[in-house]
């Protein structure tokens, strides 16, 4: 296998920096900001959805530092008298040990992106620990890209080690890649019979949506059944003002066999003013499921800030 794994362009050090401290707001244009956030995103953590503002002009992010940890740990399952419930050792992290919260706006047409401080808290800590915790998604992908291949961890983690300087693989162990493999789940897995996989259709059509500035996002749950289930929403932000001023959604149909994998596309329609059908959003699924859909419809809502009727 290749040691040449992980390119990596002169200035990401640099953004890394600024993204990370943000003394001061950062205001990059939109393509280097989506270049630069894989070296980063894992040392924030999303709170709440993405949301509208000015007019459906402008799409507004806020993340908080990982290490802050404001949502409450899972606990073990009790134990009842016919089962035997089997706990893995781990620890729980100590929370509020850094405060750092974030914004990023960006402009509904694609110009540039504004990534600023929501207060004056700063880091507790270095990058690295962020990474110790989670390491970036740059170099995750760089190991799926290489496990999905059936290459063992320790072959993965001595190349990666062996090529040079990699954004988070300073503590880099073979135990993280093993866990990296044991969690992949088994969307980026699947292939065609010509090879091609099916994650990669699903990063060509992020790709389209993110260019023609469409907001969307990649949905996987597991369902009461105890099934895992994929899906995929999407809307555009000029489609969305109509469901708002609407208030709520008046119907919606199903397209099957939509695609070369046989998806189920639910578009959402609006009736208008001039009583004309307007799909307002869609809903990409690999079958009918309702816990799926009702996914798809939170994610429609907190794009329209709460103001739609369901």
């Amino acid at each position: 296998m290749s040691e040449v794994m992980m390119p990596i362009s002169a200035d990401a050090l640099h953004y890394r920096t600024l993204l990370f401290e943000l003394s001061k707001p950062v205001i990059i244009p939109a393509d280097k900001f989506n270049e630069i956030w894989p070296y980063v995103d894992t040392v924030y953590r999303t709170l709440r959805g993405e949301v509208l503002q000015c007019n459906g002009t402008l799409r507004v992010q806020k993340y908080e530092c990982r290490l802050r940890k404001s949502i409450k740990s899972s606990t073990a399952k009790v134990a009842t008298e016919d089962k035997i419930l089997k706990r893995r050792h781990s620890s729980i992290r100590d929370k509020h040990l850094c405060h750092v919260q974030i914004k990023v706006s960006k402009p509904v047409d694609g110009t540039a992106v504004t990534i600023e401080r929501l207060d004056s808290h700063i880091h507790t800590h270095d990058i690295e620990e962020s990474f110790r915790i989670k390491k970036p998604s740059i170099l995750q992908g760089y190991l799926k890209s290489e496990a999905i291949k059936n290459y063992s961890a320790a072959q993965i983690y001595h190349a990666v080690r062996g090529a040079g300087t990699h954004e988070g693989s300073e503590r880099l162990g073979e135990l993280d890649i093993v866990n990296l493999k044991r969690g992949m789940k088994s969307s980026d897995l699947r292939t065609l019979p010509h090879g091609q996989r099916f994650q990669d259709d699903v990063l060509q059509v992020c790709s389209l949506l993110t260019e023609r500035g469409w907001l969307f996002e990649e949905l996987q749950i597991v369902d009461s059944k105890k099934e895992e289930r994929w899906g995929l929403v999407f809307a555009h932000p000029t489609r969305l003002l109509v469901l708002q001023s609407r208030g709520w959604f008046t119907q919606f149909d199903a397209t099957h066999k939509l695609n070369r994998w046989d998806h189920n596309m639910f578009s959402f329609l609006v009736r208008n003013e001039h009583n004309v059908w307007i799909p307002t959003a869609h809903l990409v699924v690999e079958r009918e499921n309702g816990e799926i859909i009702a996914e798809g419809l939170r994610h429609i809502k907190q794009w329209c800030s709460g103001m739609s009727k369901f």
